[in-house]
């Protein structure tokens, strides 16, 4: 559920508290982790997050903050989220060379091969997300 999503009437008035509590302890957590991620792979001069989930996520977020969100606050939370996932993609940029020493290949472009795969993510995640929302699915109006 989204922030301004409304429930339908059956649904107890519970749910939507309960639901906006766990949704904000779970993103409060979500962005201590890239926090932390940011903060060891820059003190150990290493990446914290593998090479395929932070393109895959980062491309989530960016068609999630772009394409999908539509209140302002999940928007917001996207794009902060993106912010931070620049601080892990530096890292990776700038120090996943030393990771990949058994593979010299992937070590010369590891910056190159992240926005490639970035790329491809970002295109599996709009045409998911747009046929999604083209067939109508998880309305929100209750």
């Amino acid at each position: 559920m989204g922030s301004n999503d409304v429930p339908p009437p059956h649904v107890s008035p519970l749910y939507l508290p309960i639901t906006n509590t766990l949704l904000q302890v779970g993103g409060s957590l979500w962005t201590l982790c890239y926090i932390l991620l940011a903060r060891e792979s820059l003190l150990t001069k290493t990446y914290g997050m593998p090479l395929f989930a932070l393109s895959f996520n980062f491309a989530w977020e960016l068609i999630y903050a772009f394409y999908v969100a539509e209140a302002p606050l999940e928007r917001s939370v996207f794009a902060i989220w993106c912010l931070l996932d620049l601080l892990m993609v530096h890292a990776l940029v700038r120090h996943g060379h030393n990771e990949w020493r058994h593979a010299p290949l992937i070590a010369a472009h590891i910056g190159k091969l992240f926005w490639i795969l970035t790329a491809w993510c970002s295109v599996g995640h709009w045409a998911s997300a747009s046929w999604w929302i083209a067939q109508e699915m998880g309305r929100k109006e209750g």
